[in-house]
Order: structure tokens, then sequence, then C-alpha cells
């Protein structure tokens, strides 16, 4: 039986915020020194990160509710 996995859910959402947060950290080091933007790679880290939470969610949701007397 899947179980709800809260923490996990919790930690997948975390580690994206810290990933879209250093790759706009990233853009604007980036902008003031004339250099590429170098935070692609972690907006796509927390893209991914997201989705696994979402696919984390949904398996959640598509669990069987026990009926109410």
């Amino acid at each position: 039986m899947v179980r709800w996995d809260r923490d996990r859910y919790e930690q997948l959402q975390d580690s994206a915020w810290e990933a879209d947060t250093w790759a706009a950290e990233q853009d604007r080091s980036a902008d003031r020194y004339g250099r590429c933007p170098g935070g692609e790679a972690n907006r796509t880290r927390a893209h991914a990160l997201r989705q696994q939470a979402a696919d984390l969610l949904a398996q959640y949701w598509a669990l069987p509710r026990p009926r109410a007397p």
C-alpha cells in the first residue's frame, strides 16, 4: 500500500525552492559581471524536483479512500 510521505513531499518542494533561489542569484551575479547566466541548470533541477513532488502527490490522491459508514 502506498502511503502519503509528507516529509518527502516537503523536502522536494524545499529543494526546488532552493534551486530556484540559487538560479536567480547566479543570474544576478552574471548580469553584474557581464557573464552568461548560469542559472539554467538549477532551474531545470527545480523543475525536476517539483515534478517528483507532483508525482508523489498524484500517487497519494489516487489511493482508494475508506468509505464512510
